[in-house]
């Protein structure tokens, strides 16, 4: 039986496939019963545990004692859900025993993950309760803990985008988050970055405050320029590329989000070569307001017409237009900067 395709996460599975997880017959039978499958595929997954694993006695747990047929209690079960699929009775209540109890399903997830549960529902992981050994040797002996406490602590936002904490259940059913970030849910971004040691305490906090006056007032103007507050250019909310994004800037050799809009793909070709520089460090330069990329540009353009004064005949037109087109770009000139042609600045 390929029990780990009954897993309702993707990622839980593919990660207990590859470290070789393995369960009893009686664990494998919780997973089955945990499964979003239909209560038919439950059935004939109950049966081929009948068939092809060897009885155990079930081992006793928070809510139940120990039956010394798993195969048995199986049959029961199946018997108690057919007959009464749609009745409420004790019988039917008898055949859920098996959500009532716990197993250990191992996550890749760590703290500080963007993660999703359905469709809609998307926070950053904090916990999971199994991270605690005590509690896990606990429940796995059958002292503590039932089929509820696959669960953890997570971050989400509010519609104004404040963040709080919530226990968060099912984390078999847990999946990384590959798409894109409501408006609202841009501190969840942030949060990642506070976890994986890429921006400090300051600037999550300035942050937070950021995002909910943003909310409260409507104003896309708010810049992050307070002195150990700042936040990168390249991890800025506005600038967060999926996957499917960043594959496709990298094999078109397209521009990042900063700089689109502003510079085309040939002028950031220009400056790379002028610079020395690969593409994307050129473009990080670039995020902060033009960085000395500009002065690089505004050398150019003295160059050029240091070239030209002198009638050289390297005095190259098309450079020094394309370094023109950059700075007003970005609301410059060559104009004071310091010019190594002439001593001055212009």
């Amino acid at each position: 039986m390929d029990i780990y395709s009954y897993i309702n996460s993707k990622d839980v599975a593919v990660h207990c496939r590859e470290i070789d997880k393995t369960w009893t017959p009686y664990e494998m039978a919780i997973i089955i019963s945990r499964s979003n499958r239909t209560m038919d595929e439950k059935h004939a997954a109950w049966r081929e545990l009948i068939t092809d694993y060897p009885d155990m006695p079930t081992p006793k747990s928070l809510h139940y004692k120990s039956y010394d047929s798993l195969h048995v209690k199986l049959l029961e079960a199946i018997g108690c859900e057919e007959y009464s699929a749609n009745i409420e009775s004790d019988m039917s209540k008898l055949a859920k025993w098996l959500r009532s109890c716990y197993v250990d399903i191992p996550t890749p997830f760590k703290r500080g993950d963007i993660l999703k549960i359905g469709n809609n529902t998307v926070f950053v992981l904090n916990s999971l309760a199994r991270d605690d050994d005590e509690f896990l040797e606990e429940a796995l002996r059958g002292e503590r803990a039932d089929g509820s406490d696959l669960t953890g602590w997570g971050y989400f936002t509010d519609d104004k985008g404040l963040v709080y904490g919530d226990h968060v259940g099912g984390h078999d059913c847990f999946e990384y988050y590959h798409g894109k970030l409501a408006e609202k849910d841009c501190m969840l971004h942030y949060l990642n970055l506070f976890f994986n040691d890429e921006i400090g305490v300051a600037a999550l906090l300035t942050t937070q405050c950021r995002a909910v006056l943003k909310s409260y007032l409507s104003n896309d103007d708010f810049s992050i320029r307070s002195h150990g507050c700042s936040i990168p250019v390249e991890h800025l909310f506005e600038n967060r590329l999926t996957h499917d994004e960043k594959e496709e800037i990298e094999q078109s050799n397209g521009v990042m989000p900063w700089v689109a809009g502003k510079l085309s793909k040939h002028q950031v070709e220009f400056l790379v070569k002028e610079m020395d520089e690969s593409a994307e460090t050129v473009q990080l330069i670039l995020g902060d307001s033009g960085g000395w990329c500009l002065g690089t540009c505004a050398g150019i353009v003295h160059e050029e017409n240091h070239y030209e004064r002198t009638q050289d005949s390297r005095f190259n037109y098309e450079r020094r237009a394309m370094a023109r087109m950059i700075l007003e770009a970005y609301d410059c000139t060559e104009s004071g900067w310091y010019d190594i042609h002439t001593k001055t600045y212009t």
